[in-house]
């Protein structure tokens, strides 16, 4: 008797492990399938994403480029309309100063024309390149901090002494990623600013 009764409580217990064996398979295949769809969901969503991403980027591309593209002929538009007065500027003063050898007083003063319509004539050609450029410095473009520092110093002095301000400078010898026109300006900015 025991030994049916345990044979008996064997089977039922196997038929329970089989039942138990047969849920897990059936949850492990579902759970394989919920993996596989949710696996392909976040793969067409990843897709797309990037494609929008991609999308995204080749129009930001583009509105930079056009952009460049205005600002290349803006800034050729106006160095080209500045340029010319400029030029006849120059021409004059060159006129004034050669005759005005004389003078000291006409002569000083048309040596400080001369100079600022130089330096706006270089200004405008690192506008222009700059521009042309596309607003990045060129890859092989180095400004001598201590030669433009100086040279712009030397002509801002003049300035300086109408208002009692006395310039000096004292730089180690160094250079910077960017045209010596841009240099100029900023400097020259920060100079006058300091100025007032």
């Amino acid at each position: 008797d025991d030994i049916e009764f345990n044979a008996g409580n064997g089977a039922q217990i196997g038929r329970e492990i089989e039942g138990a064996r047969r849920r897990a398979f059936a949850v492990a295949l579902g759970l394989d399938a919920l993996s596989v769809i949710m696996t392909a969901v976040v793969a067409l969503l990843a897709v797309r994403a990037i494609g929008g991403h991609e999308r995204l980027l080749r129009e930001h591309n583009r509105l930079l480029a056009q952009r460049a593209d205005e600002l290349e002929q803006f800034a050729g538009r106006v160095a080209h309309d500045i340029r010319n007065p400029v030029g006849i500027g120059l021409l004059c003063l060159e006129a004034i100063h050669r005759r005005a050898s004389e003078e000291p007083a006409l002569s000083r003063t048309s040596e400080r024309g001369l100079s600022s319509l130089r330096r706006a004539s270089r200004l405008l050609d690192g506008l222009l390149t700059f521009a042309r450029a596309g607003a990045q410095p060129a890859a092989d473009a180095r400004a001598d901090v201590p030669a433009v520092v100086g040279q712009l110093l030397d002509e801002l002095r003049p300035v300086g002494a109408e208002t009692g301000i006395a310039i000096e400078s004292d730089l180690a010898p160094c250079s910077v990623r960017c045209a010596p026109e841009i240099l100029e300006v900023l400097v020259s900015n920060l100079v006058r600013n300091a100025f007032r």
